[in-house]
Protein backbone atom coordinates (compact mmCIF):
# COMPACT_ATOMS: atom_id res chain seq x y z
CA UNK A 1 0.00 0.00 0.00
CA UNK A 2 2.77 2.44 0.92
CA UNK A 3 4.69 1.47 -2.22
CA UNK A 4 1.63 2.27 -4.34
CA UNK A 5 1.23 5.67 -2.69
CA UNK A 6 4.93 6.37 -3.21
CA UNK A 7 4.70 5.33 -6.86
CA UNK A 8 1.64 7.55 -7.37
CA UNK A 9 3.36 10.45 -5.60
CA UNK A 10 6.40 9.94 -7.79
CA UNK A 11 4.27 9.97 -10.97
CA UNK A 12 2.47 13.12 -9.82
CA UNK A 13 5.74 14.82 -8.90
CA UNK A 14 7.32 13.79 -12.18
CA UNK A 15 4.36 15.15 -14.15
CA UNK A 16 4.50 18.42 -12.24
CA UNK A 17 8.25 18.71 -12.78
CA UNK A 18 7.74 18.13 -16.51
CA UNK A 19 5.04 20.79 -16.52
CA UNK A 20 7.32 23.26 -14.74
CA UNK A 21 10.12 22.57 -17.21
CA UNK A 22 7.73 23.09 -20.11
CA UNK A 23 6.47 26.38 -18.67
CA UNK A 24 10.03 27.55 -18.02
CA UNK A 25 10.83 26.83 -21.69
CA UNK A 26 7.73 28.79 -22.70
CA UNK A 27 8.97 31.68 -20.56
CA UNK A 28 12.39 31.58 -22.23
CA UNK A 29 10.73 31.46 -25.67
CA UNK A 30 8.46 34.39 -24.79
CA UNK A 31 11.47 36.36 -23.53
CA UNK A 32 13.38 35.68 -26.77
CA UNK A 33 10.38 36.71 -28.85
CA UNK A 34 9.98 39.89 -26.83
CA UNK A 35 13.66 40.72 -27.33
CA UNK A 36 13.34 39.99 -31.05
CA UNK A 37 10.36 42.33 -31.25
CA UNK A 38 12.33 45.11 -29.56
CA UNK A 39 15.30 44.57 -31.87
CA UNK A 40 13.00 44.56 -34.89
CA UNK A 41 11.46 47.88 -33.88
CA UNK A 42 14.92 49.42 -33.40
CA UNK A 43 16.17 48.03 -36.69
CA UNK A 44 13.11 49.28 -38.55
CA UNK A 45 13.64 52.76 -37.08
CA UNK A 46 17.29 52.73 -38.16
CA UNK A 47 16.31 51.67 -41.70
CA UNK A 48 13.39 54.10 -42.03
CA UNK A 49 15.47 57.19 -41.29
CA UNK A 50 17.89 56.72 -44.23
CA UNK A 51 15.00 55.64 -46.46
CA UNK A 52 13.26 58.93 -45.68
CA UNK A 53 16.42 60.82 -46.59
CA UNK A 54 16.82 58.83 -49.81
CA UNK A 55 13.21 59.48 -50.78
CA UNK A 56 13.50 63.20 -50.05
CA UNK A 57 16.71 63.48 -52.05
CA UNK A 58 15.16 61.56 -54.96
CA UNK A 59 12.19 63.95 -54.97
CA UNK A 60 14.51 66.98 -55.06
CA UNK A 61 16.51 65.44 -57.90
CA UNK A 62 13.35 64.54 -59.81
CA UNK A 63 12.02 68.10 -59.46
CA UNK A 64 15.33 69.51 -60.74
CA UNK A 65 15.37 67.38 -63.89
CA UNK A 66 13.32 67.91 -67.03
CA UNK A 67 10.53 65.27 -67.30
CA UNK A 68 11.89 64.21 -70.70
CA UNK A 69 15.33 63.47 -69.21
CA UNK A 70 15.85 59.72 -68.45
CA UNK A 71 17.15 60.72 -64.98
CA UNK A 72 13.61 61.92 -64.13
CA UNK A 73 12.34 58.38 -64.66
CA UNK A 74 15.23 56.98 -62.59
CA UNK A 75 14.30 59.30 -59.71
CA UNK A 76 10.66 58.12 -59.95
CA UNK A 77 11.83 54.48 -59.85
CA UNK A 78 13.98 55.29 -56.82
CA UNK A 79 10.99 56.87 -55.02
CA UNK A 80 8.77 53.87 -55.83
CA UNK A 81 11.42 51.43 -54.57
CA UNK A 82 11.87 53.38 -51.33
CA UNK A 83 8.09 53.28 -50.83
CA UNK A 84 8.15 49.53 -51.50
CA UNK A 85 10.90 49.04 -48.90
CA UNK A 86 8.91 51.08 -46.39
CA UNK A 87 5.91 48.82 -47.03
CA UNK A 88 8.06 45.72 -46.54
CA UNK A 89 9.30 47.17 -43.22
CA UNK A 90 5.76 47.96 -42.11
CA UNK A 91 4.56 44.44 -42.94
CA UNK A 92 7.52 42.94 -41.07
CA UNK A 93 6.81 45.07 -38.00
CA UNK A 94 3.11 44.21 -38.10
CA UNK A 95 4.09 40.53 -38.14
CA UNK A 96 6.72 40.94 -35.40
CA UNK A 97 4.42 42.84 -33.08
CA UNK A 98 2.42 40.63 -30.82
CA UNK A 99 -1.17 41.67 -31.38
CA UNK A 100 -3.06 42.07 -28.11
CA UNK A 101 -6.01 39.79 -27.72
CA UNK A 102 -9.08 41.93 -27.46
CA UNK A 103 -12.07 40.97 -25.42
CA UNK A 104 -10.48 38.02 -23.61
CA UNK A 105 -11.53 38.01 -19.96
CA UNK A 106 -8.99 36.87 -17.42
CA UNK A 107 -9.66 36.02 -13.78
CA UNK A 108 -6.54 37.08 -11.87
CA UNK A 109 -7.40 34.98 -8.80
CA UNK A 110 -7.76 31.85 -10.92
CA UNK A 111 -4.38 32.49 -12.55
CA UNK A 112 -2.72 33.04 -9.14
CA UNK A 113 -4.24 29.81 -7.77
CA UNK A 114 -3.11 27.85 -10.84
CA UNK A 115 0.46 29.11 -10.50
CA UNK A 116 0.54 28.40 -6.77
CA UNK A 117 -0.88 24.90 -7.32
CA UNK A 118 1.77 24.30 -9.93
CA UNK A 119 4.59 25.43 -7.64
CA UNK A 120 3.25 24.13 -4.30
CA UNK A 121 5.46 21.01 -4.21
CA UNK A 122 8.57 22.96 -5.13
CA UNK A 123 7.79 25.48 -2.37
CA UNK A 124 7.34 22.63 0.12
CA UNK A 125 10.65 21.03 -0.93
CA UNK A 126 12.33 24.41 -0.53
CA UNK A 127 10.77 24.92 2.93
CA UNK A 128 8.99 28.03 1.70
CA UNK A 129 5.61 28.86 3.22
CA UNK A 130 3.32 30.71 0.82
CA UNK A 131 0.64 32.95 2.31
CA UNK A 132 -2.13 33.99 -0.07
CA UNK A 133 -4.73 36.68 0.46
CA UNK A 134 -6.90 37.12 -2.61
CA UNK A 135 -9.55 39.81 -2.97
CA UNK A 136 -12.56 39.56 -5.23
CA UNK A 137 -11.58 41.29 -8.44
CA UNK A 138 -13.48 41.94 -11.65
CA UNK A 139 -12.26 40.06 -14.73
CA UNK A 140 -9.33 41.70 -16.50
CA UNK A 141 -9.00 42.13 -20.24
CA UNK A 142 -5.84 40.34 -21.26
CA UNK A 143 -4.07 37.13 -22.10
CA UNK A 144 -4.30 34.73 -19.16
CA UNK A 145 -1.49 32.60 -20.63
CA UNK A 146 0.95 35.50 -20.64
CA UNK A 147 -0.13 36.55 -17.16
CA UNK A 148 0.31 32.96 -15.95
CA UNK A 149 3.82 32.86 -17.41
CA UNK A 150 4.76 36.17 -15.78
CA UNK A 151 3.45 35.09 -12.36
CA UNK A 152 5.11 31.69 -12.66
CA UNK A 153 8.41 33.41 -13.41
CA UNK A 154 8.01 35.61 -10.33
CA UNK A 155 7.19 32.65 -8.08
CA UNK A 156 10.06 30.53 -9.43
CA UNK A 157 12.47 33.44 -8.99
CA UNK A 158 11.23 33.92 -5.42
CA UNK A 159 11.74 30.23 -4.65
CA UNK A 160 15.24 30.32 -6.11
CA UNK A 161 16.01 33.43 -4.04
CA UNK A 162 15.20 31.48 -0.83
CA UNK A 163 17.39 28.38 -0.95
CA UNK A 164 17.22 28.08 2.84
CA UNK A 165 13.46 28.44 3.02
CA UNK A 166 11.31 31.33 4.14
CA UNK A 167 7.88 32.88 3.87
Amino acid sequence: MAAQRLAESYRTLSAQADQILEIEEQLRRADRLSTLGELSAGLAHEIRNPLGSIRGTAEILKDGVDPDDPRHEFAEILIKEVDRLNLVLENFLRFARQAPREGEACNLNTVVREVLDLTRRQAERSNVAVAVRLAELPPLAGDSGQLRQALLNLVLNALQAMPDGGN
